[in-house]
C-alpha cells in the first residue's frame, strides 16, 4: 500500500510538471513567433494567420492542462479516501491541505481561494491577448477588423474561449471524486463482507 501511495505521489508531481512545461513551451512558441514576425512587420494577413494558429495552440496547450488538472484531481481524491481516510490515525497531504485551508484567517488566504488551473487561466488569457493585440498594431491591420479577419480568427477565437473556460471554471470537481471513490470503496467493502 506505502508503494502505491508513492507512486501516485509522483503521478501527481509529474502531471504539475507537465502542466508548467506546456505553459513554458506555449510563452518560448508565441516568443519566437512574435519575435520572428516583427522582423517582418509588414507581412500583413500573415499576421492574422499567425495570430488564428497561435490561438489553436494556446487552446490545446489549455485543454491538456486542463486534462492533466482532473487527472491530479482524481488521483488527489483517491489518496484521501483510500490511504488518509482508511486509519484513523494516519492523516496525509490531501486531508491536512483541507484542514488547513478551513483553519486559516480569511485575511490571509486571498491568493489560496484560487486553483491552480485559474491561475494559469490568467496567464493563458494574457497571452492570448498578446497573440491578438499585438500582431494587429504591429502588423499595421485596420480598425476595426474586416469581416475576413473576423472569419479567421472566430474558430480559433471560440476554440480559445472554449478551453480557457474548460480550465478555470470546470478543471477539479474534488469533491464529486471523493464521493465517487467512497463509493468505490463501500462496494469493495461490502463485496469483502
Amino acid at each position: 500500500m506505502k508503494e502505491e501511495y508513492t507512486t501516485l505521489r509522483q503521478e501527481i508531481l509529474y502531471w504539475q510538471n507537465f502542466r508548467f512545461l506546456l505553459l513554458a513551451a506555449s510563452i518560448a512558441l508565441l516568443s519566437g513567433i512574435l519575435g520572428l514576425g516583427f522582423k517582418n512587420a509588414d507581412s500583413g494577413d500573415l499576421w492574422v494567420l499567425s495570430s488564428a494558429l497561435l490561438l489553436l495552440f494556446l487552446a490545446c496547450a489549455m485543454g491538456l492542462s486542463w486534462y492533466a488538472g482532473r487527472g491530479n484531481a482524481k488521483i488527489g481524491a483517491y489518496l484521501t479516501v483510500f490511504f488518509e481516510s482508511a486509519a484513523e490515525q494516519h492523516h496525509g497531504w490531501e486531508d491536512r491541505q483541507e484542514s488547513f485551508l478551513k483553519h486559516l484567517d480569511p485575511r490571509h488566504r486571498v491568493l489560496d481561494r484560487w486553483r491552480l488551473s485559474q491561475w494559469l487561466g490568467v496567464i493563458y488569457f494574457l497571452l492570448g491577448s498578446v497573440v491578438v493585440v499585438l500582431p494587429w498594431f504591429v502588423g499595421k491591420q485596420p480598425w476595426p477588423p474586416t469581416e475576413s479577419h473576423w472569419l479567421h480568427l472566430g474558430f480559433p477565437g471560440a476554440a480559445f474561449l472554449t478551453a480557457l473556460i474548460l480550465l478555470c471554471c470546470f478543471s477539479s470537481p474534488r469533491q464529486t471524486y471523493i464521493r465517487c471513490w467512497e463509493a468505490v470503496k463501500k462496494s469493495e467493502d461490502d463485496k469483502n463482507a
